[in-house]
């Protein structure tokens, strides 16, 4: 698909999308979502504003069967389904901003043309029978799935479990934002301006990836600019990228894959189980390197030197050096210290109190 300039309208028409399992969470906060809000409330009904690039991977049969509850959109309505590889910060806040937008609405008063009910559908969330299914969101094996689909798109479910991480409490974050800025537009017709602006008048350059491309490293790459990848997250790409090369039986590659992703959501949960003292990535990584490694000289960039550029490696992957097993026993060590560092830095909030008995 060759390069071009697309309105929200235009891409969200018949396609489902989600972010994959390798990517990481939510991570703007208020200074990108007031520019986001400037931008969109400076924006006059003659012009047009450019949002940046939008990189999608075209999902394979594989992929799209396993989205429980959405497959259905590809199967019946003919809704095409894509990852995500890059452009979701600005695309996750348009999304929240529609919600808030719409939410603020009748669902019968009528906006650019449409009931507020069918634009919830075209952008939002569409209904089928009991199905209620995103037409953008998350992976399911990614942390912030359960949170997008119940607290921000207010769609039921019962295995949201109410964790909330660094990454959910900015989604939290910029949906109460966006909130109090649509509440202190009481007049509709200045709503439905700035939706029309938003959806219409907001373009991406949309790209396509083609099948010969590496998906993991150009995600590396495209993450180069911008808010960049905590060394956390690039770990998890790089060793989600290594089980799949990995010169092993398929059903052992995709375990694997999923308990990296099951380790990161229990680190990123420990981590930011406190959202307003959350622990610090590189001071966890830091310290488990240490201790796992052995290591306790002071090297200038250890996480980044060692961990992503000598350690788990391709080279050392082909070559035999390093195994699935080895990534499976890191993540497995990751998983548990994540734990113990959350205990360490508040041991008050596992204290068990004595109750004494009767004599």
């Amino acid at each position: 698909m060759p390069t071009e300039l697309l309105s929200l309208a235009k891409i969200f028409n018949n396609r489902l999308l989600r972010i994959p399992d390798y990517q990481r969470g939510f991570a703007w906060g208020e200074r990108q979502l007031s520019d986001f809000w400037s931008d969109l409330h400076r924006l006059t009904d003659d012009r047009r504003h450019y949002c940046g690039q939008l990189t999608l991977e075209r999902a394979n049969e594989t992929a799209w069967r396993q989205w429980q509850g959405d497959s259905w959109l590809v199967k019946d309505a003919g809704y095409d389904p894509y990852f995500v590889v890059d452009g979701q910060q600005r695309l996750t806040t348009a999304v929240i901003l529609i919600q808030c937008l719409l939410e603020s609405l009748a669902p019968d008063s009528v906006i650019a043309g449409d009931r507020v009910s069918t634009l919830s559908e075209r952008y939002l969330v569409k209904g089928h029978g009991v199905l209620r299914s995103c037409l953008f969101g998350y992976d399911r094996d990614n942390p912030s799935h359960e949170f997008f689909r119940t607290q921000i798109l207010g769609v039921p479910s019962n295995e949201f479990n109410g964790v909330r991480t660094v990454y959910t409490s900015n989604l939290g974050n910029a949906r109460d934002y966006f909130r109090e800025q649509v509440g202190r537009i009481p007049d509709l017709n200045h709503r439905e301006r700035l939706f029309k602006s938003l959806s219409q008048r907001f373009l991406f350059n949309i790209h396509e990836l083609n099948d010969d491309i590496d998906v993991f490293v150009a995600f590396e790459t495209m993450n180069n600019r911008g808010k960049p990848l905590s060394r956390l997250e690039l770990l998890k790409n790089r060793l989600i990228y290594l089980s799949t090369l990995a010169p092993s039986p398929d059903a052992e590659k995709g375990k694997v894959r999923g308990n990296i992703n099951a380790v990161w959501r229990t680190v990123y949960e420990e981590l930011g189980r406190k959202p307003d003292s959350a622990l610090d990535d590189d001071a966890f990584l830091r310290a488990h390197w240490i201790v796992f490694f052995g290591y306790d000289k002071d090297e200038a960039d250890p996480l980044t030197q060692f961990l992503l550029n000598k350690h788990f490696t391709t080279d050392r992957l082909t070559g035999g050096e390093l195994a699935l097993a080895h990534v499976q026993q890191y993540a497995d060590s990751l998983q548990i210290s994540a734990r113990v560092w959350q205990r360490l830095h508040f041991p008050e909030d596992h204290q068990q109190h004595l109750v004494s008995r009767p004599d």
